[in-house]
Formats: structure tokens, C-alpha cells, sequence
């Protein structure tokens, strides 16, 4: 490729000067045409410019993009890290509400099955008791009745 040194510019073609010979070419026609060459050149350099200027801003727009682009991708990974940090502390709390709540069940069946042992030792003690007593009142029955026959054969004598 030509460095821009080497283009011609439309100075160069404004400028050119073509010796003339006997059987040159019509000095109008050459102005006219090489004219029309500068204002091409003119016109194309114009659009390179701007070529050139909307190229760096879309370089600007790319790398402005690139620069979100990275930040969002860094959001997510945040965002996606907190969630995940946030799963597995809601994890291990519902894992010690579940012990805890395992724990007290297992406390409250444990007073239950003591209470029950002691009432069932205190419903023996009363089945006892009761044996006792009622053997106890038979027995007084019986010597009642045994002196309350001893008084009747007295006094039937």
C-alpha cells in the first residue's frame, strides 16, 4: 500500500503544469479533466476523513461496550456469588432449625415417656394400696364379725 506521503493530493493535481508539444492535447480539455480529477480527490478525501472520524468513534463505542460488558459479566458473578452465598447460609439455617426442632421434639418425648413411667409406677402404687386396704378391710370385717359372733353366742348363753 501507498504511504499518504505518496498520494496525490488535490493540490498536486491543481497544480500540475504539462509542457506543451506540437501535437499536444487541447490545453481546455486537460484543465477541464484534471478539474474534475482534484474535485474527486477532494470529494474522496473528504469521505476518508469521515471515514476516519466515524471509525474512532465506533472504536470509542466498542471499547465503551467492552468496558460494560466486563462490568456486567462482573455484576453477574457477584450477583450469581451472592446468591449462591446466600443458598448455602439459608441452608445451613434451616439445618440448625431442623436440629433444634429435632432437639426439642426428642426432649419433649423423653418428658413424656418419663412422665408416663411415673404415672404408671404411682397407678401401681395405688393398685397396691388398694390391694392393702381391701385386704385390711376384710380382715376388720372379719374380726368384726368374728367378735360380733363371739357376742352372740355370750349372750345366747
Amino acid at each position: 500500500m501507498a504511504n499518504d506521503l505518496d498520494l496525490l493530493k488535490v493540490v498536486d493535481v491543481e497544480g500540475v503544469v504539462f509542457s506543451r508539444g506540437l501535437r499536444g492535447y487541447a490545453a481546455d480539455e486537460v484543465d477541464e479533466f484534471l478539474d474534475r480529477v482534484a474535485d474527486t480527490l477532494q470529494r474522496y478525501s473528504e469521505l476518508h476523513a469521515t471515514d476516519q472520524m466515524r471509525i474512532r468513534e465506533l472504536e470509542t463505542t466498542i471499547r465503551e461496550n467492552d468496558e460494560l460488558k466486563v462490568s456486567l459479566q462482573n455484576a453477574l458473578t457477584m450477583a450469581k456469588k451472592t446468591s449462591e452465598d446466600f443458598l448455602a447460609s439459608s441452608q445451613k439455617e434451616s439445618e440448625a432449625v431442623l436440629a433444634q426442632a429435632k432437639a426439642r421434639a426428642e426432649g419433649i418425648l423423653a418428658d413424656a415417656v418419663a412422665q408416663k413411667t411415673q404415672l404408671l409406677g404411682e397407678i401401681e402404687e395405688l393398685r397396691r394400696s388398694k390391694e392393702h386396704f381391701v385386704a385390711d378391710a376384710k380382715a376388720a370385717v372379719l374380726r368384726y364379725n368374728m367378735l360380733l359372733d363371739g357376742l352372740q353366742e355370750k349372750k345366747g348363753q
